[in-house]
């Protein structure tokens, strides 16, 4: 459902991605993760929240993903609940059956061409390097966007995870993403060794497909992450444990509601010697203690400095990364900031945001954001990338 047109956009509109809402109705232009493939199963159906909605996702048994709207149209019973016969899906109350294109073809106690004109909404879905994406806007979708840095086998092992939520608006992590200075504070303990604990030299190009960061340092090569609008960061990000190398990455920031969000990891990587092989290594939706780590440090019932440093350090910096997001408020309350130099990032991303939901709201042509076929350069800016 298409928003009404109003000129009046503003820092709110950013961050309130319910249907019918702005930056929803932007962010339903665009395919989005909805959870790994590996948690869909043959012949299961899941239910997944995303923008404040609810769909059913589920896999026929032939193999095929579908994803269809939350509800049953006969008495708004949650489809997901019931069962998926061949590559359909049939309702736990009464019994309505519902093909993936969302055409009811049997309401059992109905008279006969009954079921014909039942209908629920379907979505355009795909599995793709391990995760399932749906297109939940209105008409034709746009192309798929696909990504050579990742299809790329002599990278490495690929491995997929689904975070659990966070408690905190999705923006807070889109701005994050181009925000490098950060890392000299936030991660200086974990990064200091290899040299990206320094302040870098901080510039944003504008490009066809949104923004390149580039953070220079003296004596290194330039850090370059590339931000995919809307919502998606491209980078090299450190092993985790038993890997090796700094890997190529790409996540999407995915908002729940307006006060959860949820990152969608796909990265290659390569196994450190000795470590024990890394098979179809898929993590499904990551409950881990990041988000819990981060509440009890905010709450003053736990220190930083209590983790680990020989924990897996890809959690640390998670950690830390939820602390500074988290720490602002369930949605920052961005009329307070008070934004320097180093916020190049952040003054640059909300822009394009405003541009594109101002053009939205108007009715204008909005930006045909692409990338380039062959990939993207990606350098992590430390001294050693791979071990």
């Amino acid at each position: 459902m298409e928003r009404a047109q109003s000129t009046d956009v503003g820092l709110d509109d950013l961050t309130r991605t319910d249907p019918g809402s702005l930056a929803g109705c932007y962010l339903r232009r665009f395919w989005q993760p909805l959870c790994l493939s590996a948690d869909v199963e043959a012949g299961r159906a899941r239910r997944e929240k995303i923008m404040g909605q609810f769909v059913t996702v589920y896999r026929g048994e032939s193999g095929a993903i579908h994803v269809v709207a939350d509800r049953c149209a006969h008495r708004g019973v949650q489809l997901s609940v019931g069962w998926v016969q061949g590559d359909e899906i049939r309702c736990f109350y009464h019994g309505w059956k519902f093909n993936g294109a969302g055409q009811c073809v049997e309401a059992p106690a109905e008279t006969p061409g009954f079921a014909s004109r039942m209908k629920v909404r379907a979505y355009p879905a795909r599995d793709y390097l391990g995760v399932v994406f749906a297109y939940l806007g209105e008409g034709e979708p746009p192309v798929f966007p696909r990504y050579p840095e990742l299809e790329d086998e002599s990278e490495g092992v690929l491995v997929c995870a689904a975070r659990a939520p966070v408690p905190c608006n999705f923006f807070q992590r889109v701005e994050n993403a181009v925000d490098q200075v950060h890392v000299a504070f936030a991660h200086g303990d974990v990064f200091g060794p290899e040299g990206a604990a320094d302040i870098p030299d901080y510039s944003v190009e504008e490009t066809s497909y949104g923004l390149c960061a580039r953070g220079r340092r003296p004596g290194k090569q330039d850090r370059l992450t590339h931000f995919h609008m809307p919502n998606i960061n491209v980078m090299r990000v450190p092993p985790g444990k038993d890997e090796v190398g700094w890997s190529p990455n790409v996540v999407w920031r995915v908002p729940v509601d307006d006060g959860h969000h949820r990152s969608v990891n796909i990265r290659r990587v390569r196994k450190a010697p000795g470590a024990a092989p890394i098979e179809n290594n898929y993590k499904r939706n990551v409950t881990d203690k990041q988000v819990d780590y981060a509440r009890e440090i905010l709450a003053g019932r736990m220190r930083l400095d209590e983790l680990d440093p020989t924990r897996d350090r890809a959690i640390i910096v998670a950690v830390q990364d939820n602390i500074a997001q988290m720490g602002q408020g369930p949605v920052a309350p961005r009329q307070e900031d008070h934004l320097g130099r180093s916020d190049v990032g952040v003054v640059a991303v909300r822009r394009l945001w405003l541009d594109e939901l101002r053009r939205l709201a108007n009715g204008e042509v909005l930006r045909d954001w692409r990338r380039p076929n062959d990939g993207l350069r990606l350098t992590s800016g430390v001294e050693k990338e791979l071990a």
